[in-house]
């Protein structure tokens, strides 16, 4: 990080000897103002004058110390912020969804299907997957006569290029029997959802499709 430029030994002896200088000139004028025509060189106020002077450069010297030193400060917090920012993103897990698959059969007459979907995920980021949750839900414009029972599966952590085969139960049932007479579960109502989070517990992170790149609506941490 840049801290900017620092003073030399002999740019701050020169700023004393001129601050110095400064104060014995200000006590000269005051004391020479001060003095009676005919009388003696007033000392007593060039002294009270070059005191006075003296303590008004040092409070302007502390107050752009403390400027100088607030904004170093500063500057150092923010990059301590990007340094940390940096060291996460370089360590974020990227869990990706590469296949699914789908078993569904009828079960308890023809408005009822029952089946599971296989998902094949894997980490290609640089840092674990922590508290990795996925599950499967209705879409929101599915019809409002589809009934559904849903399974959700959990692993504490997918280390980097490892990979998770979990299986997700479901039960879907259509009250109208519009999907009565497909050969296929309904399957175009279901959608996945899911997430997990990286070293630093901040915030939960999407799964990302391997084949179009988007991400699956994130689930709440249970």
């Amino acid at each position: 990080m840049d801290q900017g430029p620092r003073l030399t030994r002999a740019q701050i002896a020169y700023a004393v000897v001129l601050v110095l200088f400064f104060c014995c000139l200000v006590a000269w004028i005051i004391g020479r103002a001060a003095t009676p025509a005919g009388s003696p060189f007033d000392w007593g106020t060039a002294a009270s004058a070059a005191t006075a002077t003296g303590t008004i450069l040092l409070a302007f010297a502390t107050g752009l110390l403390a400027y100088t030193t607030s904004r170093d400060v500063s500057a150092t917090w923010e990059s301590v912020r990007l340094t940390r920012e940096d060291q996460a993103a370089r360590n974020r897990p990227v869990v990706m969804l590469q296949k699914v698959g789908a078993d569904a059969t009828k079960a308890g007459g023809e408005t009822m299907w029952k089946g599971n979907l296989q998902l094949d995920l894997v980490n290609i980021g640089h840092g674990p997957a922590l508290r990795l949750q996925v599950s499967i839900r209705l879409k929101s414009d599915a019809p409002d006569s589809i009934k559904f029972a849903r399974d959700s599966w959990f692993k504490p952590a997918l280390l980097v290029r490892d990979e998770a085969s979990p299986k997700l139960d479901f039960t879907v049932i259509d009250d109208d029997g519009a999907y009565a007479k497909l050969n296929e579960a309904p399957l175009d109502v279901l959608e996945i959802m899911g997430g997990y989070q990286d070293l630093g517990f901040t915030t939960r992170l999407p799964i990302v499709d391997g084949a179009s790149g988007e991400e699956f609506p994130l689930s709440a941490l249970t």
